[in-house]
């Protein structure tokens, strides 16, 4: 039974975060170009795009995710396995 608590704990922590990360960023182009908020640029290591929103004059958006938000959704599974282990040392 240990041998599932990573592999679950990985495939749920990656998932959850990439979804949410979708969700937070098409709320915050949609809102953002209503309000008149800057338009977002979030890259790694300023080579690869996680999110980019374009914000027009008119007032339509544009969102762009690129393959960081990936990495990142990756990265937090990880975590959550990591901690998963060690919270559950059985």
């Amino acid at each position: 039974m240990k041998k599932k608590v990573p592999i679950v704990a990985f495939l749920s922590g990656t998932m959850l975060l990439f979804f949410l990360m979708l969700i937070l960023f098409f709320i915050y182009g949609s809102i953002g170009s209503m309000q008149g908020w800057p338009p977002l640029n979030l890259s790694l290591f300023n080579e690869m795009t996680i999110f980019k929103s374009i914000v027009s004059e008119n007032g339509s958006f544009q969102l762009a995710f690129g393959p960081g938000i990936l990495l990142i959704a990756l990265a937090g599974g990880m975590l959550n396995a990591l901690l998963a282990l060690w919270l559950n040392p059985k």
